[in-house]
């Protein structure tokens, strides 16, 4: 169903993980894979510092608003978000 649909970044002790969200299901299918990845890091007792985890939205016209939630709690919504060094803002 929705395995597939994110794509995931890693780098060091970084990951990114994003999806095009084009209706609610895109949504849905982004949480659940938010909570894949965070179910992976407790099966392998890696530590998530949700404190740095952030969601930030980028393109035009974006009409779906959905929060977040990593082990239920919120992520805060960022404006920016900085990469090897490269800030990278939305419009």
């Amino acid at each position: 169903m929705c395995d597939n649909f994110s794509k995931l970044f890693l780098s060091a002790d970084d990951a990114k993980i994003y999806s095009y969200i084009k209706n609610a299901y895109d949504s849905m299918c982004l949480q659940h894979n938010i909570n894949k990845l965070h179910q992976w890091t407790q099966n392998w007792e890696l530590v998530l510092n949700i404190d740095k985890c952030a969601v930030c939205r980028f393109g035009r016209n974006i009409a779906i608003e959905s929060d977040y939630y990593a082990s239920d709690i919120k992520l805060q919504k960022v404006h920016t978000i900085k990469d090897l060094g490269v800030t990278f803002m939305n419009s």
